[in-house]
């Protein structure tokens, strides 16, 4: 049987040409210069309107999946009713009820957290601005059936052959570890170590890492997932909002934004340093400027809007367009 699918279930952006494989290996993202293209899940070419140009893409590479998963349908048209969700139903009419808006808002706005199963569902999802790959998928689902699409619930049990994606290293983060969450260094058994913990933490079913070398990117993480199945004209097409890269913003210097500065503190409070210890410390000058460090830092993170992930740092995903260029 041909098929030919590219990860990440995604859309096109820029020109798109059809390409053709005569034993294609599953999900990948082409290296022939496309931009990733959803492709039909039982024939060659891409359908037009996915030609259409919204956002130039570079090519991205990603190794083959050893197989084409075969995905159990879930049927949950009857139970997604977004016309009863009011904020699905604004959302959809405000992404003018556009399929492709539709995957972009979800795969570019929703981060991506692990755990097993459905727990959010789509409008707390939307709520969260979080979710793991169901319930993502969910709110896809929700937007694309208020927007009048057809479409349902794919998913690959581990059992069955699961979804199988590089640990880590690949050059645009489409892999295990950035997908996680997890910080990759140049020691691969470290990462390899945080993934497979971090899998094992979310309860997330899987089965042992495959590999035919030492190579981060040459090993394979197999798990369960889910996916959504779009179909359009008769033709059904594969739409994987949370599988992307993911990047780590850091936590705020408190030091720096304090502008602290170890000699000046005790210049300020008048202590005399030797070898062991600080002493003759005037009290009400240590106070006088601790309380103008305080002001500083007070002023630098004054911010009503802010929550507590702004200041502690948090992994955040990387835009389609980010994502798609070298």
């Amino acid at each position: 049987m041909k098929k030919f699918l590219q990860i990440v279930g995604l859309v096109v952006f820029g020109s798109c040409a059809s390409v053709a494989q005569d034993d294609p290996k599953g999900w990948f993202i082409s290296t022939a210069g496309l931009p990733p293209v959803i492709q039909p899940a039982n024939g060659n070419t891409a359908m037009q309107p996915m030609a259409s140009a919204l956002i130039p893409a570079a090519s991205l590479d990603m190794p083959a999946q050893p197989y084409v998963p075969t995905p159990i349908s879930l049927d949950f048209t009857r139970h997604i009713q977004p016309t009863t969700m009011e904020p699905l139903t604004e959302l959809a009419r405000g992404l003018d009820g556009d399929w492709r808006k539709c995957y972009l808002f979800v795969r570019d706005h929703i981060r991506h957290t692990p755990y097993p199963g459905i727990l959010r569902g789509p409008e707390r999802t939307l709520l969260d601005r979080e979710g793991n790959d169901a319930d993502q998928a969910l709110l896809l689902l929700a937007l694309l059936k208020a927007s009048g699409h057809e479409a349902t619930i794919l998913y690959a049990p581990v059992s069955e052959g699961g979804f199988r994606i590089p640990v880590g290293g690949t050059p645009h983060g489409y892999d295990a570890a950035s997908w996680l969450g997890v910080v990759q260094t140049e020691n691969t058994s470290e990462t390899l170590r945080d993934v497979t913990n971090t899998v094992a933490f979310a309860k997330i079913p899987h089965s042992n890492v495959t590999g035919t070398g030492n190579a981060i990117q040459d090993m394979t993480l197999c798990v369960d997932h889910y996916w959504v199945g779009f179909t359009q004209e008769g033709q059904e097409y594969w739409l994987d909002p949370s599988f992307k890269p993911h990047k780590r913003e850091n936590a705020r210097d408190i030091l720096a934004d304090m502008a602290y500065d170890r000699n000046a503190l005790i210049n300020a409070a008048g202590g005399t340093v030797d070898a062991n210890s600080v002493t003759r410390i005037a009290q009400d000058l240590l106070e006088k400027h601790l309380r103008t460090l305080y002001d500083r830092l007070r002023e630098a993170w004054e911010n009503p809007y802010a929550s507590a992930v702004d200041f502690l740092g948090r992994h955040v995903v990387v835009p389609h367009a980010a994502g798609c260029h070298k």
